[in-house]
């Protein structure tokens, strides 16, 4: 579109972004080593999904953020989980693995979404509270994704964002629907699902890099969760999925 366009993208980012079938240009750093994955969803059919899943309002935002711009995001541990799932589309025959491939690209599209819309999408929630607040809730929920392993305490994220502690604990709960410890063992056991299925981790050092200090507590609450204990994670999915 005779348009130049440029973003940086640094460890753990993302972009997504209208192409026009013009040329692009991708620079590297130098000496270092990459890895990354480009999903391409053809415009019309991304258009068909807003017009049957959203209202006016909704569409206008996504369209003005989505087709207009460079929406960029940090990558969160469910995001890498659904990423790495996408790869599993050829274990299944022919249509079935498309049909497959769909799905994954449909449930990351939808966390995707939340996370380069929320602000505008928050913004419209009938809550009692400043922007230069919502704002500082959703940075918090950025700290908390970035540095899962270490993340800070309440009171920490509270000096970091500039918000009080009651401020943030009730507006963390009443956007995400969690309070904020829950949120950060969700996100610690979702990254805890994904290193047992893709990595060569024991179960020790799976706890150890999702921030857990004993690893007898983090089989315990990755039990509740899954329902299996860490250890068999890896074969009970395997199995489901050669069923």
């Amino acid at each position: 579109m005779n348009e130049n366009r440029s973003i940086t993208i640094q460890k753990n980012e993302s972009c997504i972004y209208a192409g026009h079938d013009g040329t692009e240009y991708i620079c590297y750093k130098k000496d270092s080593n990459f890895s990354f994955k480009s999903i391409k969803i053809p415009i019309p059919y991304f258009s068909q999904l807003l017009a049957d899943y959203f209202d006016g309002q909704e569409i206008t935002v996504y369209e003005k953020k989505l087709l207009n711009g460079i929406a960029k995001v940090s990558v969160t541990p469910i995001m890498e989980q659904i990423l790495s799932e996408t790869s599993k589309f050829s274990q299944y025959r022919g249509g079935l693995g498309y049909l497959y491939l769909d799905g994954k690209l449909l449930e990351l599209l939808s966390i995707y979404l939340g996370e380069v819309l929320e602000l505008d999408i928050l913004m419209g929630k009938n809550i009692s509270m400043s922007r230069t607040e919502r704002t500082a809730i959703m940075e918090a929920k950025r700290i908390i994704d970035s540095q899962l392993a270490f993340a800070p305490s309440c009171e920490e994220l509270s000096q970091q964002v500039h918000l009080s502690l009651t401020k943030l604990t009730r507006g963390f709960s009443s956007f995400y629907g969690m309070p904020i410890h829950q949120y950060v063992i969700e996100q610690r056991l979702t990254q805890a699902a994904q290193l047992l299925l893709d990595g060569d981790w024991n179960v020790g050092e799976v706890a150890a890099i999702v921030g857990y200090g004993k690893p007898s507590n983090f089989a315990a609450a990755f039990k509740k969760k899954y329902g299996v204990a860490p250890k068999h994670y890896r074969e009970t999915r395997f199995n489901h999925t050669k069923q």
